[in-house]
């Protein structure tokens, strides 16, 4: 039998210029701008934002205090790479301390493998290693620019949101039934 599943991607997003990336979700599309439209569409509704990207889910590292602790892939390839790629390039780590708020861009490093990166991320900036974890490598990522933000998401601002109680469906169900 054969998959019928569209790729999975994880959705970040950055509210604007000064603002860190966030992890939003995960999105599931055929392709990489279909991936960008359903992430815009599912998470950027009412938020303000100003950048979406998108990375296969295969190409990020998640990682909980618990993995970290135990090293188990200390020496992972790259997601990236293959035999011999072994030359180190821009890591995105992301943590969040707890289960509560988003996981927020803790910075950049140079590494050859997402749980490389990770680690020189937690000794660098001297994090707790409590908390979640994930590393993505920047070349995965494909996301639109900010000169491209206000045809992406400026449509999305000006619709109006209704709330369910805006539609008379009790009335027109009731309706519906006495009708002979």
């Amino acid at each position: 039998m054969t998959d019928t599943q569209w790729r999975r991607f994880e959705v970040f997003v950055q509210t604007s210029e000064e603002a860190q990336l966030e992890y939003a979700g995960s999105v599931h599309a055929a392709d990489f701008e279909i991936a960008l439209m359903n992430g815009r569409d599912v998470f950027v509704r009412r938020p303000r934002c100003r950048r979406l990207f998108v990375v296969p889910s295969e190409d990020v590292l998640f990682r909980t205090s618990e993995e970290l602790l135990s090293n188990g892939d200390r020496h992972q390839p790259d997601l990236h790479g293959g035999p011999g790629d072994e030359l180190p390039s821009p890591y995105l780590v992301f943590s969040k301390a707890g289960h509560r708020g988003p996981l927020k861009c803790a910075g950049q490093v140079e590494a050859t493998s997402g749980p490389q990166a990770l680690e020189i991320a937690i000794e660098r900036l001297g994090i707790d290693r409590s908390g979640f974890w994930a590393a993505v490598a920047e070349k995965a990522m494909i996301g639109n620019e900010f000169a491209d933000a206000e045809s992406m998401f400026t449509p999305a601002e000006a619709k109006s949101y209704r709330l369910h109680s805006d539609f008379p469906v009790n009335k027109l169900m009731r309706e519906q039934k006495e009708k002979p």
